[in-house]
């Protein structure tokens, strides 16, 4: 199922979201199936969990029901019984499956500033190979992590830039924040960005 998370709703954590959902589906008695065991929960599983504060246009998450469900009755409902911010757009029957349907190729981000952000990311793209940041291990090795291996395009217009991130579920990936703060150096420049809005995905 396809959603987004808009202001005000952006404000609800992962945690508050998953029991956000079971509420939900609970009260509008969906027939959706549950994990076996001692401590049984409903079958959902979300693709990413959001930052806190992030907006985004498309999320993914995934239930199973142990009934054919008709898709715009269900959306409708979802929608009528839902929050500010949170909008349920679209619905794909898949088979039940432990790994996840889609693969996401790739995340899309846009960020407002409240000044022109042109020259540092031309000096990105004309040396990218300057950009890094560096993370330790859980041994205490410090390792080094090239943002050009994660970005497949960053673009400005003035204020406003726009971030293609590649993303890999079973690798290693770098966060929009740490590029934020490589590039914009935003640990000194925190009040200048104003908002970050996730765009909608690229699948395989």
């Amino acid at each position: 199922m396809k959603f987004e998370k808009l202001s005000p709703a952006n404000l609800l954590s992962h945690l508050d979201m998953q029991d956000f959902f079971t509420r939900l589906f609970a009260r509008i008695k969906i027939p959706i199936c549950f994990s076996k065991g001692y401590n049984q929960r409903m079958s959902i599983k979300f693709y990413s969990a959001l930052v806190l504060g992030l907006e985004s246009h498309e999320e993914l998450m995934e239930f199973f029901t142990y009934e054919k469900i008709e898709k715009e009755e269900i959306l409708n409902i979802l929608n009528k019984n839902s929050i500010e911010g949170l909008k349920f757009n679209d619905l794909y029957e898949i088979k039940m499956s432990k790994n996840l349907e889609y693969t996401i190729d790739n995340i899309d981000y846009k960020f407002y500033f409240k000044s022109p952000k042109n020259k540092e990311v031309n000096c990105y793209n004309e040396n990218p190979q300057n950009y890094f940041i560096e993370r330790k291990n859980k041994k205490g090795k410090i390792n080094k992590y090239f943002l050009k291996d994660y970005i497949n395009k960053i673009s400005s217009n003035n204020s406003i830039i726009d971030l293609s991130l590649k993303f890999d579920s079973n690798n290693s990936t770098i966060r929009h924040s740490e590029i934020l703060e490589s590039i914009f150096n935003l640990d000194k420049n925190t009040l200048e960005l104003i908002k970050i809005v996730k765009l909608k995905n690229n699948y395989s």
